[in-house]
């Protein structure tokens, strides 16, 4: 947002050190992205001022603009053999979202693709060349698409949505939400939709009324809040507070944001008794603030812009929706008089499109829908220079499902119930002590049709460095059989594998196996 592109030297990124070699100025507003020329000696920028330029990768020497486009510049590939330059675009909602292919170094459009219905934020080539993948989109699809033709060979979408509306019900027990985009102001930029039960934790159609819903409120007793637009970005960068007293109003404070807390004030909310203002931004930015514009608290969780916000009426708990596709509850009890706190989500929810859903908290716990819980796993940070390992559901379902617990975190429950002597806490300690281990089926095949009832099942178990354990069969979800593997005096044997096989009847009609 400094309108500069920054050369690193990352020899020693393994140890978490790299070093600034050049600040490069030419760009007439933010940079958005940059890429290498496979031959290194060249590499590209683009930003906000519509312009790719390029410069010398080994001291930062500017090489001229390269090509003026109609958009921003959001994301910039090269091509393997480097006679080719993508550019994917960012523009309003009313602006077509284009990506161009630019021959390299001419600079002259090759083909325009228009795959994508919202800005496009990564692009990257097949090695072969032949094709390309882009992700972006309001659903944040990846599509693979032919350089010459443009013709899409696949779409990867997700299944969630951008959340643009959160509201409470008046008595709490139920959240709202919506995932349509309807222009208006910051805190209503879409209708509430769906909604869901927090006693039963269950999903259901249909949003709460509008009339009754308890939305971001900008007014509260005395106490009112008016935001301001201007700043380097020309963003909702101020926001008023000030207190009404018959014909005067006084200010209490502006609350102002920058590059270094969130850019912009997004979405915000008074609190049901006008002490507090509850503010979302960039990058997940979410921030309680007194009326004096003092930080009382950041709440710490979303990754991405927090699109709507709303406070419950007793003023208990926040709600929070954002372009990372999904909703956290907040519990704001127990606020210091000073200083500042760090709050994590009693709750998180993931709406997917086709009704299904999970929740979760911080420690890995999770409720879902009957087919929810295949949109969760877990991923355990490998450090800057690996990928992270990801971790099935499956392998922890037994333990971190607990929708009772989820319900007793919910509900004043006075301390962690899963705190148990001797128990793991989270699943960051139960994936840090060992790896459960993968689950291979090797008989019998998936849709298989039978004509006896007696079967022999057959999985081979591959030690993850966590030990084998109990091994639990099901069928139609209902448990079986178990054994106790590996035999006593064995520790963990991490790559080794196991197979178990065991005799099972089923009777007739159409079954489900399932092994954890």
């Amino acid at each position: 947002y400094d309108k500069t592109v920054g050369l690193w030297d990352t020899k020693e990124i393994g140890q978490g050190k790299v070093t600034l070699i050049a600040r490069l100025e030419g760009h007439g507003k933010q940079v958005e992205t940059v890429a290498f020329h496979p031959g290194g000696t060249v590499f590209a920028s683009g930003g906000w001022d519509q312009t790719i330029r390029l410069w010398r990768a080994r001291d930062g020497k500017a090489l001229g603009v390269f090509a003026r486009t109609p958009n921003r510049v959001a994301a910039l590939a090269f091509s393997p053999d480097g006679r080719l330059l993508l550019a994917g675009r960012q523009g309003g909602r009313d602006v077509p979202q284009r990506i161009t292919l630019y021959t390299y170094p001419e600079g002259r459009e090759q083909q325009v693709f228009t795959g994508h219905d919202n800005v496009v934020i990564a692009t990257a080539f097949h090695p072969g060349g032949e094709w390309v993948a882009s992700g972006g989109g309001n659903n944040k699809a990846i599509l693979l698409w032919h350089t010459r033709s443009g013709e899409i060979l696949s779409r990867l979408e997700g299944r969630g949505q951008t959340i643009w509306a959160v509201g409470f019900s008046p008595d709490g027990r139920f959240l709202s939400w919506g995932q349509t985009f309807q222009r208006g102001s910051s805190n209503r930029r879409g209708p509430l939709q769906y909604r869901f039960d927090l006693t039963r934790l269950t999903r259901l159609e249909g949003g709460l009324p509008e009339e009754s819903a308890i939305r971001a409120r900008e007014k509260a007793g005395k106490i009112t809040l008016s935001a301001e637009r201007g700043g380097p970005y020309g963003l909702v960068y101020r926001l008023h507070v000030q207190r009404r007293g018959g014909f005067l109003s006084k200010r209490l404070s502006t609350i102002e944001r920058d590059r270094t807390n969130g850019y912009q004030h997004t979405a915000y909310t008074l609190t049901p008794d006008g002490q507090y203002i509850l503010s979302g931004g960039f990058n997940g930015v979410l921030t309680l603030y007194t009326t004096k514009g003092e930080i009382r608290a950041r709440l710490v969780g979303h990754t991405g812009e927090i699109k709507a916000v709303a406070v419950s009426a007793d003023g208990r708990w926040a709600l929070s929706g954002s372009s990372d596709q999904t909703l956290k509850l907040w519990s704001l009890t127990g606020l210091p008089s000073s200083g500042t706190v760090e709050i994590l989500p009693t709750l998180s929810l993931f709406p997917a499109t086709d009704g299904e859903w999970v929740a979760w908290t911080p420690e890995g716990y999770f409720a879902a829908s009957p087919q929810g819980a295949k949109l969760i796993g877990y991923s355990i940070n490998q450090g800057l220079d690996k990928l992270a390992k990801y971790v099935a559901v499956e392998q922890l379902y037994d333990r971190f499902y607990r929708p009772d617990l989820l319900l007793a975190k919910l509900h004043g429950e006075e301390k962690n119930p899963w705190q148990s002597a001797g128990e793991l806490i989270d699943a960051a300690t139960v994936l840090h002590s060992g790896l459960p281990p993968e689950i291979d089926f090797v008989a019998p095949e998936a849709d298989i049709t039978l004509s006896q009832p007696d079967i022999i099942a057959q999985v081979a178990l591959i030690d993850q460095g966590g030990g084998i354990g109990r091994v639990v069969w099901k069928i139609n979800g209902i448990t079986v059989a178990s054994d106790i593997l590996p035999p006593e005096g064995r520790g963990p044997q991490r790559g080794a594998t196991v197979v178990v096989k065991k005799h099972l009847t089923l009777d007739p009609g159409l079954h489900t196996l399932t092994v954890t």
